[in-house]
């Protein structure tokens, strides 16, 4: 026995929803209690309810033990999407699209999960698509092996109806080396010109000249007129313009 229950258009997106639902999948009804209790997420409390309600409805309608109860299906599908729109600089508008979801739960007892569980057991016996492809491939293969047997035991029959032919090998001649031709280079004599002769003048050394001596007389060393004389003659000078002026007065006068 199952029982269902159903959440419609929920203001959450179906991404996020499914994620808190596939914590609860496979689990007890008390371990998917305990679950959404401790989760954060927005869509644990609303998942709550609706397990909630469909464990009531397992329990009420159909009078199944809420302890046996499994969670089969927990499963949030697109719903419609409310469009809004966000204006923007130069008159344009960007649209805002808010999701909405549908939240199915179903719930089945013991029974109805052992026969889900077999029902797994026997998906899980069934051979892979790799696998049936990797049989039917041998098998193709051990098919195609006759054929290519055909085929070699014919070569193998006009091989042996065929005349053996041996074959003649012909030795052939080995070719002469082509001596090199040694080429001998000619070399020019030249003929050594006659030097003219070229005598040796003989240069009379002349006597070297004697070196004069100069004598550098220092600034320093140059005589300096006595103080007492330059006196004397500056002496002489002024009673020379005293006498001179003299007569000059008288006439004046």
């Amino acid at each position: 026995m199952q029982a269902k229950a159903k959440a419609k258009t929920i203001r959450i997106s179906n991404r996020k929803a499914n994620e808190v639902l596939r914590l609860i999948r496979y689990k007890k009804i008390e371990e998917a209690f305990a679950i959404l209790d401790l989760s954060t997420r927005k869509a644990a409390p609303i998942a709550k309810k609706v397990l909630k309600s469909a464990v009531a409805n397992a329990t009420e309608n159909h009078g199944m033990m809420a302890e046996d109860l499994v969670v089969t299906e927990a499963l949030a599908t697109e719903g419609p999407t409310i469009k809004r729109y966000k204006s923007r600089a130069k008159g344009r508008a960007d649209r805002i699209s808010k999701r909405t979801a549908h939240i199915n739960i179903t719930v089945v007892d013991d029974y109805g999960k052992n026969k889900l569980d077999a029902a797994k057991a026997a998906q899980a016996s069934k051979p892979k698509k790799e696998e049936v492809k990797k049989e039917e491939s041998k098998d193709v293969k051990e098919t195609v092996k006759p054929v290519t047997e055909k085929k070699e035991t014919k070569a193998k029959v006009e091989k042996e109806s065929k005349p053996e032919v041996k074959e003649t090998k012909v030795e052939e001649k080995p070719k002469p080396k082509k001596q090199k031709a040694k080429v001998e280079k000619e070399t020019p004599v030249v003929e050594k010109e006659a030097k003219p002769e070229v005598k040796e003048t003989k240069v009379e050394e002349k006597a070297p000249e004697p070196v004069v001596e100069e004598k550098i007389i220092d600034p320093v060393e140059k005589e300096e007129p006595k103080v007492e004389e330059v006196k004397e003659e500056k002496v002489e000078k002024v009673i020379e313009e005293v006498k001179e002026d003299e007569p000059k007065k008288e006439e004046g006068n």
